[in-house]
């Protein structure tokens, strides 16, 4: 049904970071839904503290992506 599954890991172009990575790379914990709809993401972030593109990526913060509907 989704392209991306729990378990997954994926890149997310980074918008406004604070250290000018081009992007975010996140493992998908958890889809939370209402009916069908994805309402909630949790992720487990991971960072690096070298390089963005050979950097080594290690585990850091798990945090919830509400989905806001407009």
């Amino acid at each position: 049904m989704y392209d991306v599954k729990e378990g997954c890991m994926i890149v997310v172009l980074a918008y406004r970071d604070p250290i000018s990575y081009p992007f975010l790379v996140v493992k998908v914990i958890k889809f939370i839904k209402e009916n069908e709809d994805i309402v909630v993401v949790k992720v487990h972030w991971y960072a690096t503290n070298t390089h963005p593109f050979n950097g080594v990526y290690k585990p850091e913060m798990v945090v919830d992506k509400k989905n806001h509907k407009n």
